[in-house]
């Protein structure tokens, strides 16, 4: 079959069934890392139920109508000068096996963003693998703004060490030893903090979070219901939220985990945060090295490492919370984000200005 018999169109609500259809026989060609989770329930949370209600889904047919590729299009909050605007997050983008190779995936990523712009979107952007990057940047116009760099904090170094190599026990002692090394040198300061593990995002929390974005000028909007619906709405997965006060009862932070594994290893993501200005960031890294020195008070089961990707203001001063950056030919998955936008807004297309977290990326 040639790409050229493919018929392109935007996903009509009675097709949802043969949608989900094709997205699992396309995962399983691909041996996608979130098959186990994914149903009707999960998209439509992602999807239809998201905070603005709005995603445009783009098909590629066979004469036969089979679906044989996809593109989605959800919308969401975003910030724009002084304001907020819509913006569009390409994500869940696959062709079947039987079209690789044929152009396809540029076939269709022109078409949607095409549409994209009729209808007036600001600004677009998304987080390509490598396979896909270079239809963006060659064909779709989009720019290269940031290569996200990753971060490790080890938890237990001694599970570390024996994920990789058998060391009949020593690796106990050099877990052991590397941990004290940990607890030592780690940042010691703020003192007089409480840290509590909550389900919830109060109006309190929701205060540092709208404190926390006027540091940076392009993001999402992270208000009380993207907040819940990112967080605890979200269908077969479990996130762990924990803020900081000071010795007034101040909220100073907030931060949200998940538990996943990483080539074997089971570690812990940190997906989220924010803090209030002045003294704030130094509470969040009190916060995050404390849940390291105690993961055992709040976690159940084994943790081997805390892991993190941003493109943050913060990223620099990761290392005060016992964070090694990873080199970049060892990233599990480098996040790459690119944008396009035809508005002529001031510095958006420079990455300093954007704060991004692994909440954005619809694969966590």
């Amino acid at each position: 079959m040639s790409q050229k018999e493919i018929q392109l169109s935007l996903l009509d609500t009675e097709d949802e069934p043969q949608l989900m259809s094709a997205i699992v026989d396309i995962m399983q060609e691909n041996d996608a890392h979130n098959l186990v989770n994914f149903d009707h329930e999960y998209w439509n949370w992602q999807y239809k139920n998201l905070p603005t209600h709005k995603t445009n889904v783009f098909v590629g047919r066979d004469p036969q109508k089979n679906i044989l590729a996809y593109y989605h299009v959800p919308y969401y909050m975003g910030k724009w000068g002084n304001g907020e605007t819509p913006y569009a997050m390409i994500q869940d983008v696959a062709v079947s096996n039987q079209l690789r190779g044929q152009g396809l995936f540029s076939k269709i990523a022109t078409f949607a963003n095409k549409h994209i712009d009729e209808i007036g979107t600001k600004v677009i952007y998304t987080f390509p693998n490598h396979r896909s990057i270079h239809t963006f940047l060659k064909y779709n116009d989009f720019k290269l703004l940031s290569s996200f760099n990753a971060y490790i904090l080890p938890v237990n170094v001694a599970l570390l060490i024996k994920s990789k190599i058998n060391l009949f026990g020593i690796e106990k002692i050099i877990g052991g030893l590397s941990d004290i090394f940990f607890r030592i040198f780690s940042i010691g300061k703020p003192t007089g903090y409480k840290i509590d593990k909550v389900n919830e995002f109060t109006d309190e929390a929701i205060a540092v979070y709208k404190d926390f974005a006027t540091s940076f000028d392009y993001g999402l909007v992270k208000d009380k219901k993207y907040l819940n619906w990112r967080f605890i709405e979200k269908p077969k997965q479990s996130n762990f939220i924990f803020t900081i006060r000071n010795r007034n009862g101040e909220m100073k932070a907030v931060a949200v985990l998940k538990k996943d594994t990483i080539k074997g290893i089971p570690c812990l993501l940190l997906m989220d945060f924010a803090y209030s200005s002045g003294d704030g960031s130094a509470y969040f890294l009190r916060l995050i090295t404390s849940l390291r020195n105690n993961h055992k008070q709040y976690f159940n089961g084994e943790v081997g490492l805390i892991f993190t990707s941003m493109n943050s203001g913060i990223s620099d001063n990761l290392f005060r919370a016992g964070f090694i950056k990873l080199p970049q030919k060892v990233n599990p998955r480098p996040l790459n984000l690119l944008i396009r936008t035809n508005e002529n807004q001031d510095g958006v297309q420079n990455n300093n200005n954007w704060h991004v977290t692994l909440c954005d990326w619809d694969v966590f």
